[in-house]
């Protein structure tokens, strides 16, 4: 004789994978560089606000009195935020992250690359910073030469 399947009151709901947590138990989420590349990617407009951020941030501690060093701090501020955590202030204020499309972590060589090649997006009178906002993949064209995208971090995720 067939059994009767048990009433919905009895059925326990499939259990579904929890996902990771930060261990000082602020419930955050913690992700790997694989799952930063999969993640909603951003365009012209959030990289511009990110970057106004920046800027307004670097000229207020070094005055673009002198062209050259700003044009200088600003890159190394890139690069050495690209390094330490992978955004700028800009992009935590915007929760925003650089990701390498391989999943694999930033390194040196990938963020000097990247900063070069934004070099040229600006001397093309900043055509490769708006290609972000023209193509569907969302990268401008020092994102295309690194082999990075920028993403949108879910809310709650600590970039600091």
């Amino acid at each position: 004789e067939d059994e009767a399947p048990p009433p919905a009151a009895e059925m326990q709901p499939p259990v579904a994978e929890t996902p990771r947590t930060d261990t000082a138990g602020s419930g955050a989420p913690v992700l790997t560089e694989g799952d930063y590349a999969s993640m909603p990617r951003v365009g012209f407009f959030h990289r511009l606000a990110a970057s106004l951020l920046d800027f307004i941030l670097l000229f207020w501690i070094i005055p673009a009195t002198s062209f050259g060093w700003f044009v200088l701090a600003w890159l190394g501020y890139h690069v050495g935020m690209w390094l330490w955590k992978g955004t700028t202030v800009g992009g935590i204020i915007c929760g925003i992250k650089i990701a390498r499309l391989d999943g694999r972590q930033l390194d040196a060589s990938i963020v000097v690359v990247r900063a070069l090649a934004a070099v040229l997006s600006f001397v093309a009178l900043g055509l490769g910073f708006f290609w972000a906002g023209w193509v569907p993949e969302k990268q401008s064209w020092h994102d295309k030469v690194a082999g990075t995208t920028i993403v949108k971090l879910p809310k709650g995720t600590s970039l600091v």
